[in-house]
């Protein structure tokens, strides 16, 4: 990918590994890639939820972000993994509910 996973993101996944999130959020091998174009250039996708959409982290901060796919749409979730898993918990694992409330932005795919 060209870059390091975030450290929090990292060890999840050595501690936990790839799998599944209360059946809501996965994170598997084959989503991670790096995005390359629009607004989050460079970040990387890691996990996808049960709609399709999907989340980056920046390499440059971990910060992560929502990327909708039904949309071109994103919004920013989190300022690291850890603070997005304790977010995701504190709303009983609502991902879909938490989503639904973010504010969103216009993605430009084209650039």
């Amino acid at each position: 990918m060209g870059c390091q996973l975030p450290e929090s993101l990292r060890s999840w996944l050595l501690l936990a590994g790839y799998g599944d999130i209360n059946q809501e959020l996965s994170l598997r091998e084959e989503w991670f890639g790096v995005v390359d174009r629009g607004q989050l250039k460079g970040h990387v996708f890691f996990a996808q939820d049960i709609l399709g959409n999907l989340y980056s982290f920046s390499p440059v901060d971990g910060g992560i972000h929502y990327v909708c796919r039904s949309s071109p749409e994103y919004a920013f979730m989190a300022e690291n993994f850890s603070v997005f898993l304790e977010q995701l918990e504190r709303r009983s694992f609502k991902l879909e509910e938490w989503t639904n409330g973010l504010g969103v932005i216009e993605y430009e795919w084209g650039v």
